[in-house]
């Protein structure tokens, strides 16, 4: 426990301490008062990045929502004024000093506290709770009881007041409007009862349903999941190389052919020999011609995706580049993918490697008619992969 100031004495440091412990952001009798007391709080761990607020969205940006007590019981309910003035940084110009004092100590306690998370009364969920039956994969269902942060709901009543208060103040000239709230009656006749900051919970705001954006959301998906390329359009190039490599293994048995057979592409892109001399010519034109038909597909698909997101760059997340390779995708895309969008990262050396890898598996793996893939000599992964980060720009 931190030093405690002269001015609080050990039994109210342990009080806040015990009620700071016990507290939490999700409280079971917000959904039923009547209810045993649980619920759960967050840790800054918990932080998630996504573009929508809520209580995890919200320690992404720093903010850490106040937390409440499970149940009312004795001076809980007071306690708790002094943790809600000390988690919103609210010190009262009317307060008594002892108040302040109090405010002042709990500040200390709340760096632990943010880094401690915590499940309360979850072994035997009450039936009174309201449930979600989720299905899964496995044809199964999952059972989910919506919680809703009462100290969310603060934040935001606090920015909707602020919106009002500016309206008010700028009339016309305000670039805002008043944001439609409505009464939701939650806690009863004594919503103390259900927690501290649960009137924050009986002010909800109405919208209208918001129109769907097919572009936006596509821009989105696109930041957080990337794409996957196809070679729908090089079908003929595939026909065409397997046609001419044929034609040309079928002049000459592969088993008994010379040594140098598996070893000519290793030597280079300059000499490129063939099973038989007069088709060395043709064999090497149509190869080169497979592989710079591919690439240039593959990155075609990258460079469009990368102009969507331009046209849409102002829907896009925030990006810090100390986190992440691009500002175009988060990392979750996958680091080739983050190439294929952002020609920046096509310089670089290993994503010249990793995409080239990645793509010779494709290519080989690729069933340009259904059941059919490319008969290609054993030493051609090696190969592909050496022509595909000759031809990246």
């Amino acid at each position: 426990m931190p030093v405690l100031s002269p001015d609080i004495a050990t039994d109210v440091a342990q009080s806040y301490q015990q009620a700071l412990d016990e507290s939490v952001h999700f409280s079971f009798k917000t959904i039923n008062s009547n209810i045993e007391k649980g619920g759960l709080r967050l840790q800054t761990e918990q932080a998630l990045d996504l573009p929508y607020v809520s209580a995890r969205t919200l320690l992404a940006d720093g903010i850490y929502l106040p937390t409440d007590y499970q149940a009312n019981a004795g001076k809980t309910a007071s306690l708790f004024k002094v943790v809600k003035a000390a988690a919103l940084n609210e010190n009262p110009e009317d307060a008594e000093p002892q108040t302040l004092a109090d405010i002042e100590f709990v500040k200390t306690l709340l760096p632990e506290l943010k880094n401690t998370a915590l499940v309360a009364g979850a072994q035997h969920i009450d039936v009174r709770m309201r449930q979600l039956l989720i299905p899964t994969d496995s044809n199964e269902y999952i059972s989910l009881s919506p919680l809703t942060a009462a100290g969310l709901c603060h934040v935001i009543n606090q920015q909707v007041d602020a919106v009002k208060t500016e309206v008010d103040e700028l009339g016309k000239a305000s670039k805002l409007k008043k944001l439609k709230t409505a009464v939701f009656g939650i806690g009863g006749a004594n919503p103390q009862n259900v927690g501290s900051l649960v009137r924050a919970m009986q002010r909800p705001i109405v919208v209208d349903a918001p129109t769907i954006n097919p572009n936006i959301r596509k821009a989105l998906a696109i930041y957080y999941r990337g794409f996957d390329y196809h070679f729908n359009h090089c079908t003929q190039d595939f026909i065409d190389y397997a046609f001419v490599w044929n034609s040309q293994s079928e002049m000459v048995d592969v088993q008994s052919a010379p040594p140098t057979y598996m070893k000519v592409r290793n030597k280079g892109m300059g000499s490129h020999p063939r099973l038989v001399n007069e088709g060395d010519e043709r064999l090497r034109k149509s190869e080169l011609k497979f592989i710079a038909a591919i690439v240039r597909s593959v990155l075609s698909q990258g460079e469009a995706q990368f102009l969507f997101l331009k046209k849409y760059q102002d829907y896009l997340p925030r990006h810090d580049l100390m986190q992440g390779n691009s500002k175009w995708t988060d990392n979750a895309a996958g680091y080739v993918t983050q190439g294929l969008i952002d020609p920046t990262l096509q310089k670089r050396d290993d994503w010249q490697q990793l995409f080239a890898l990645q793509l010779t598996r494709r290519i080989l793996d690729h069933e340009y008619i259904e059941g059919i893939r490319l008969s290609v000599d054993d030493n051609a992964f090696e190969f592909f992969v050496r022509l595909i980060k000759r031809m990246l720009p």
